[in-house]
């Protein structure tokens, strides 16, 4: 095991670069699947397999939980959340434009932005609450235990459930006139996003066996040092060319 914080190149580690990039693709994948339905060019089948949606549910979950662990190599969390947080409106306004009943309301930029601010806040109280934990002789691995079942309930109940209220979709109470093209709610996510802050409290601070921090997908660590930009233009992207192969 290492005894003191490892990083690669500019505080990176290869290994959580390279799942980004996996998973920024396949977000590319998918909206290229979900484009090429909603133009008439391919069954809904592609999108509504039990594979694919279980495919669908680990990749999401996964980079859900690696950006929890990447707010350990951020030096500012709230100008990040903030700069994420506008971005994510800016995808709002365009997709608003695009379709103004499926455009996207709370999607992942807007989560992953509100998330990012709130545990600039949370990273404050933290030697606080890390006292308190020793003082009470409560167990460390017990917080991510309760933060991944949290988020396995959750998910399970209120996030499949509606609710007859309004404004509170954005925390994970729907109402049955919600619609949004991307939906990422901070419950059940947050929790999510917490068990991978904590994963990467671990790993920034050597606790992982060393070959962790060598190990890396040639490439793929490359695309997710971009994922953010990839993200912004592939979807405008791939709805213009699909839009085109659609009317020719």
């Amino acid at each position: 095991m290492s005894a003191a914080p490892i990083y690669g190149k500019a505080r990176r580690i290869p290994i959580i670069d390279a799942v980004r990039g996996i998973m920024i693709l396949y977000v590319v994948l998918y909206h290229l699947l979900y484009d090429l339905w909603m133009f008439g060019l391919i069954e809904k089948i592609w999108l509504t397999h039990p594979l694919m949606e279980a495919v669908h549910v680990v990749c999401y979950s996964t980079l859900v939980a690696f950006s929890g662990i990447s707010v350990n190599f951020s030096r500012n969390n709230l100008k990040r959340g903030l700069i994420l947080f506008g971005e994510a409106w800016a995808i709002t306004l365009v997709t608003w434009v695009l379709d103004q009943h499926m455009f996207v309301r709370f999607g992942v930029l807007h989560f992953l932005g509100l998330a990012a601010i709130l545990y600039h806040f949370i990273r404050m109280a933290e030697p606080a609450l890390e006292k308190a934990r020793r003082a009470c002789r409560i167990p460390d691995g017990l917080f991510p235990l309760v933060m991944f079942l949290l988020y396995v309930w959750t998910y399970a109940t209120v996030h499949q459930s509606v609710y007859d209220v309004e404004g509170l979709a954005w925390l994970g109470f729907r109402n049955t006139h919600y619609a949004s093209s991307d939906y990422f709610p901070m419950v059940p996510f947050f929790f999510l996003y917490l068990f991978g802050v904590w994963m990467g409290k671990k790993i920034t601070a050597g606790k992982f066996p060393d070959w962790f921090y060598k190990i890396n997908i040639p490439g793929m660590d490359a695309v997710g040092r971009k994922s953010i930009w990839i993200y912004l233009i592939h979807q405008p992207v791939i709805y213009g060319i699909v839009w085109l192969i659609a009317a020719f």
